[in-house]
């Protein structure tokens, strides 16, 4: 899949903007807080329907000083932000895409029609990395909670709705107990809780083993062939448990659970912990190999989005030389599958020709002007 073309208006500090991309490297350069990121961030909502640095939408809108007159710019569609993309896909063709904001709602259009989120999601993949991004290796659960469940949900909507039902389940049982722990839909909820508990288990067993064998692999052939990465799964069920079992596990937490005002047992408190050598990467490990395991975990992304979906999927690398030393870079440029269509925010032109961008954007104060690599 390939990003032709982005228009962006009124979101973040992009007044508007119109960008053509060309080749398959584009570098957007600039100052810190000129807005690199944010022409990044525009195409991660833009594809995956959520922003990477923050979960609130007003944070999303420009907001121009009050003497600055931006015009027909900032009118536009008085909803708020608007992030259009038109993209050519291996699969499907052509397709356009839209997210803008209306009302305080974030609504997505794909070829013309208004979907769902959920369906929605998974039609375009993305790949991320950032400086964020260390917090799937270094911070606790929920981060590799959340990159298994984005993983799974593109390739998978069966596994996206039966992760929507499980978190409903989840807070519709949790406000029963905190209100009425013996209430009779209790049952009801648990019921679903436990069918679809141990599918998501399922699952994620299977995927993350898929997942960490595509690590290895990364790290074996382009990094580090005497060490080893090993990414485990360690799940709150029992896999062996019943439907039956793991009921009766969830009604007799239930005044346990009504204390502490969660669910104790489920797989929204799985954990997938990551291993160097046979040790923990989160205790042991050196912000060096954290950098490293997330450049090896992005590249097995790609291989596996582009393996499952059939589409090879974009790559965004953000403060790609404040996130990575030289040699992680020059690696990184014999790693990354050259179908791949890569965005680099940066504030240096180290490497670039390494990496082979074929178009640089310079950015100011959330203006883009393209200038000949």
């Amino acid at each position: 899949m390939r990003l032709e073309r982005l228009r962006i208006r009124g979101f973040r500090n992009i007044p508007a903007a119109e960008i053509v991309f060309r080749g398959r490297h584009t570098v957007v350069l600039g100052a810190n807080g000129q807005g690199k990121t944010n022409l990044l961030e525009a195409v991660h909502l833009l594809c995956l329907t959520k922003a990477f640095r923050t979960n609130r939408l007003n944070q999303l809108v420009r907001r121009p000083s009050p003497n600055q007159a931006e015009g027909a710019e900032d009118a536009g569609e008085s909803a708020g932000f608007l992030v259009e993309g038109e993209f050519d896909s291996l699969r499907r063709g052509r397709r356009r895409a839209r997210a803008l904001l209306r009302d305080g709602a974030l609504v997505f259009e794909l070829d013309g029609s208004r979907c769902r989120g959920r369906d929605y999601f998974g039609q375009l993949p993305l790949v991320l990395l950032s400086p964020e991004s260390l917090d799937v290796s270094q911070g606790g659960p929920d981060e590799r909670r959340r990159t298994l469940d984005r993983l799974l949900s593109t390739v998978s909507p069966v596994y996206l709705d039966l992760l929507l039902r499980y978190q409903r389940a989840l807070r519709q049982r949790t406000a029963l107990l905190m209100r009425d722990g013996s209430a009779p839909e209790l049952d009801l909820w648990e019921e679903e809780l436990a069918q679809g508990g141990l599918e998501l288990t399922r699952r994620r067993r299977q995927f993350s083993a898929e997942l960490g064998q595509q690590v290895q692999a990364v790290h074996q052939e382009h990094f580090a062939p005497g060490a080893a990465f090993a990414l485990g799964y360690e799940p709150s069920l029992d896999e062996g448990w019943s439907v039956e079992a793991c009921r009766a596990a969830l009604a007799a937490g239930r005044e346990g659970d009504a204390r502490r005002g969660w669910t104790r047992l489920g797989p929204h408190r799985d954990d997938l912990p990551v291993l160097l050598d046979g040790l923990s990467l989160r205790s042991f490990g050196s912000q060096g190999q954290h950098k490293l395991f997330m450049l090896c975990l992005v590249l097995a992304e790609t291989r596996l989005l582009r393996q499952w979906t059939g589409e090879t999927p974009l790559l965004l690398l953000d403060d790609l030389f404040g996130l990575l030393d030289d040699e992680k870079i020059r690696a990184l440029a014999s790693a990354v599958d050259p179908e791949l269509q890569v965005l680099i925010s940066t504030t240096s032109l180290r490497h670039l020709d390494v990496l082979g961008a074929g178009q640089v954007l310079h950015c100011e104060n959330g203006r883009y002007r393209e200038d000949a690599a």
